[in-house]
């Protein structure tokens, strides 16, 4: 067995995901260059598209760590994470996994998959790449940050340090810069889910363990499972566009399915536009009044999570609804085993009813499917949307806070920059 094959089965057990990735990668031999490979170490050259020839060389000075890394990795009894850019020749992550205790996570994001490639066939990286401790992200497709919601809670108590190899950086600084955004908002995404976990995850938990006797008597929504295979469906959410463009949807009835969710089935039944089905996600029990005397709805089936007061909405909807069990906190992990086979779980990413609505239409199959009358722009993920409303939110508050530190000092009071 040569060295790729050793380094490539060590990372198949911890990093099963990315082998085909790494196999099916083209190292183009003008581009990356081993300048030199002998038991004095190993150079090699990296020539970006526009020209400029990144060096490395393994004989780097690793004696000093920053201050704050130091202190960090010190800290026996926490748990704590490490946050490379940049594998480079492997040097430096072999030589922190050393300094690592067994509480200690080392993220490693490489932007460059054929640089890597290289490397793992000219040295021995196998107790790297097959440690649990390391998580490997490599390339600049899409990127798995997993790692933000697995350690969010080292990473949002400062138990979370970033380390920067800047030459790794220099051979693709747009693929560093978008792994920094896409961290950022995803961990702002995060901060948010937890913070509105924290502010009604009694609610919720209320609802759910009311609902247990429903749920187990309700059908679960692996009813609808490839219910509208191969058809087109648009999301209809709550957003500013909604009323102005509304009359598009009676173009869209009967060519494509309509899913829409809760809170806009006022504006759409009055104008005459009767949704394929209806996800709800509001525990709130007056949310439920939009369905009030809508017997247009009978026909029209709900789907709703598991922290839906059940027996509010079913005094209320006047149609065939279906539960998605959606959040797996640990009320619902507890009883699972009660409704496993009834086919109520759905996964999906994120926590709106946006969200849920469009792990429903996957569910059943629709291709391809749009997302409209929200807040969305463009190419924009719904995560995308969330991270850049919050961001403006944060913009706007700040810029408030500013202003009224301002009206709040005297007309007469010079204002000076510090």
């Amino acid at each position: 067995m040569d060295i790729y094959e050793k380094n490539l089965r060590a990372l198949s057990k911890t990093h099963s995901h990315l082998v085909q990735m790494i196999e099916e990668t083209i190292v183009d031999n003008a581009k990356v260059k081993v300048l030199r490979k002998s038991t004095d170490g190993i150079e090699i050259s990296y020539r970006r598209p526009d020209g400029k020839t990144i060096t490395f060389h393994d004989d780097i000075n690793l004696s000093n760590l920053p201050p704050g890394a130091t202190k960090l990795l010190n800290k026996k009894e926490w748990t704590k994470v490490i946050l490379l850019l940049g594998f480079g020749l492997g040097v430096y992550p072999e030589h922190l996994l050393k300094l690592m205790d067994d509480k200690c996570t080392l993220v490693i994001y490489e932007a460059v998959p054929e640089i890597f490639k290289v490397i793992i066939g000219l040295k021995d990286l196998s107790e790297l790449l097959g440690s649990e401790r390391v998580n490997l992200i490599i390339g600049d497709g899409k990127l798995d940050l997993r790692f933000i919601q697995k350690h969010h809670r080292d990473i949002a108590r400062g138990r979370f340090y970033v380390l920067k190899q800047s030459l790794c950086i220099e051979t693709d600084e747009a693929a560093y810069e978008k792994f920094r955004s896409q961290f950022k908002e995803s961990k702002m995404f995060t901060d948010v889910n937890v913070l509105t976990g924290v502010n009604r995850g009694a609610e919720w938990s209320d609802a759910f363990l009311e609902n247990i006797p429903s749920i187990m008597r309700t059908a679960g929504v692996a009813r609808l499972k490839n219910l509208f295979k191969g058809y087109p469906a648009i999301i209809v959410s709550a957003g500013p566009s909604l009323e102005k463009n509304i009359h598009l949807l009676h173009k869209a009835k009967g060519r494509a399915v309509i899913i829409a969710v809760d809170v806009v089935i006022p504006t759409l039944v009055p104008a005459g536009i009767i949704p394929d089905i209806v996800v709800v996600l509001e525990s709130n029990r007056t949310q439920f009044l939009v369905f009030q005397d809508i017997p247009l709805l009978r026909s029209i089936p709900a789907v709703f999570s598991g922290e839906v007061v059940h027996e509010s909405l079913s005094a209320l909807y006047p149609g065939p609804t279906f539960f998605a069990i959606i959040h797996k906190h640990p009320a619902s992990i507890w009883v699972q085993r009660f409704w496993l086979d009834k086919g109520s779980h759905m996964e999906q990413f994120g926590g709106s009813v946006a969200h849920t609505a469009f792990a429903l239409a996957q569910l059943m199959g629709a291709d391809p499917i749009a997302v409209s009358y929200t807040h969305l722009r463009a190419h924009e993920t719904v995560l995308d949307l969330v991270c850049r409303l919050l961001l403006e939110k944060k913009k706007t508050q700040a810029k408030r806070i500013v202003e009224n530190k301002r009206s709040a000092r005297s007309p007469d009071r010079p204002v000076t920059n510090m």
